[in-house]
């Protein structure tokens, strides 16, 4: 698509990756498979790109392109090599904008989940331990009494046996517990990050969204600067170059806001009848996801 002059911010795809110290392994043996999931995942810039009005899109890109390439051909004349036109360093402002502070947001969350991680490690580990103190109060008694009887009564090695093997049965008993609780505290601590980790997503999901739309009216206001700074004075209208610029600018705005919001209302529509929690768009999770879109682009032949 040419100079993108007027382009599309998407959705980023990201990811926030957690690590709870000490149970990854342990729990890949014990934890039973996650439950279905009721998250969607739609790839807009399909679902975009199949929309029906997408052609007019581009086709209204087109002509602003060739437009904005003679208005940029006159104002280069006499200035050859001078460096990027007005609206291609505001469209390339705009993307370094965005990267680093989503990047930032990125971060924060990321030191956000670690956090929780580390205290959610903590809490399970107080946890076991007041467990293993709590059984220490049953199966201590038992084994000092069978200890002291094999030190102060002078037995056999067939009479020490049995209560050798009495205290080999209490102490594994004692540890088959606490292995038992410790998976119980895994699975627990696994879910609540679990839960913790899609709220990140969906927070970063949501970010990026007003991101974008807050870049994209910046730039359209910074265009319009541009356009303006061209049109000569006295020749405000549509017949200028300048001013056909500004009708395609605003032409092009209108029909990608109306095909991003009907691919909302398709995907919320497709989401209720799959009986989805939630839709991202484009955002990669650790969770099992269904891919919606060609559900969405369904929608745009009926």
């Amino acid at each position: 698509m040419p100079r993108n002059c007027a382009r599309f911010f998407l959705v980023a795809a990201f990811s926030a990756f957690l690590v709870i110290a000490g149970c990854g392994s342990q729990q890949a043996k014990t934890t039973p498979p996650p439950a279905q999931s009721k998250i969607g995942i739609i790839a807009m810039d399909r679902a975009i790109k199949a929309h029906p009005k997408y052609a007019e899109v581009q086709r209204l890109q087109n002509d602003y392109a060739v437009l904005a390439a003679r208005v940029d051909a006159e104002r280069a004349q006499g200035s050859a090599g001078a460096g990027l036109s007005p609206a291609a360093g505001a469209e390339q402002a705009a993307a370094k904008e965005f990267d680093a502070r989503m990047g930032a947001k990125q971060s924060e969350v990321k030191t956000r989940l670690q956090a929780a991680a580390e205290q959610t490690n903590r809490e399970m580990a107080a946890e076991l331990d007041a467990y293993a103190r709590e059984l220490d109060q049953e199966y201590q008694p038992k084994l000092f009494s069978l200890q002291l009887k094999l030190k102060t009564v002078q037995l056999s090695k067939e009479e020490a046996a049995p209560i050798q093997a009495e205290m080999d049965k209490l102490q594994q008993e004692r540890a088959d517990k606490i292995a038992a609780r410790q998976r119980e505290l895994f699975a627990k601590a696994d879910d609540v990050m679990k839960g913790k980790q899609s709220d990140a997503e969906k927070e970063l999901a949501a970010y990026a969204q007003t991101l974008n739309s807050e870049l994209a009216g910046k730039l359209a206001e910074r265009q319009a600067e541009t356009v303006n700074r061209l049109t000569p004075p006295g020749t405000a209208g549509g017949g200028t170059e300048a001013g056909k610029m500004a009708a395609l600018q605003r032409d092009i705005a209108s029909l990608q806001e109306f095909i991003l919001s009907d691919i909302r209302d398709k995907a919320a529509k497709v989401a209720v009848q799959s009986d989805l929690d939630t839709v991202l768009a484009e955002v990669k999770v650790n969770v099992n996801a269904t891919d919606i879109t060609d559900a969405v682009i369904a929608e745009f032949k009926k």
